[in-house]
């Protein structure tokens, strides 16, 4: 269970966010939820970096250091992936990154609704969902209110400063959290104790469906994952 207080804040710098918008310029748009305007997808990679980076910084302080990390492809979708050795195994770390709904006031309030966001993928079973560890950030910005700015948008040029001010990329420094985590083997048997119709959930407009996973109620705090990863028994 995870509660308001054990949400995390992340470090974000003014060079990670520069790092970040690089990144998300020389890799290619997949609009893999809904379709988006290219300001939209632009944001959206950049946010992924972000995250990825911010989450680095914060492992690397708790003495988890990863053999690799990047946006690694997956079937029909790219994800942010990290990769953990220990004793001779490797420990796959998914990331899954939301904006807040608008009708949530914080992010404490929208754990109590929200889920991890975790993809069904080819009608696949939740026995065959790939990764050992399933982390949720959330950036706290209102989706809708954003996508609407957003959209509006039309970029002049790919300039990173420029871009950098268009986007309002600086307010992801006090914007970007940590909000909880789940392994596999207790997702599994979450999901598999429910009944048929209650395992998936979905949202208008979107091309996929979701496992249910309640962040407040089925998740774990985000404090917890260093000494879980860590632990003989979970490596064995």
């Amino acid at each position: 269970m995870v509660k308001a207080q054990q949400i995390l804040q992340l470090l974000v710098t003014d060079e990670d966010i520069d790092m970040a918008l690089e990144l998300a310029l020389s890799n290619q748009f997949l609009d893999n939820l809904r379709s988006r305007p290219m300001a939209v997808q632009l944001d959206c990679k950049v946010r992924g970096y972000i995250g990825e980076i911010a989450l680095k910084r914060w492992f690397l302080a708790n003495d988890i250091v990863f053999a690799e990390s990047n946006f690694m492809p997956d079937g029909e979708m790219i994800d942010i992936d990290f990769l953990y050795q220990k004793a001779g195994k490797n420990i796959k770390i998914e990331v899954k990154t939301s904006l807040l709904p608008d009708k949530y006031t914080t992010i404490g309030d929208a754990i109590q609704v929200c889920d991890i966001k975790l993809i069904q993928r080819k009608q696949q079973s939740i026995v065959e969902l790939s990764g050992d560890v399933h982390l949720q950030i959330y950036f706290n910005f209102y989706r809708k209110k954003r996508d609407e700015y957003l959209s509006g948008l039309t970029l002049e040029n790919l300039e990173k400063e420029y871009l950098k001010t268009m986007l309002k990329l600086n307010r992801y420094k006090s914007a970007t959290y940590f909000a909880a985590w789940i392994d596999k083997e207790s997702l599994q048997a979450h999901i598999l104790g429910l009944p048929e119709q209650k395992r998936l959930w979905s949202f208008k407009g979107s091309m996929r469906q979701f496992w249910t996973c309640n962040i407040a109620k089925i998740a774990k705090p985000a404090a917890d994952l260093p000494d879980f990863l860590k632990i003989e028994s979970f490596l064995n």
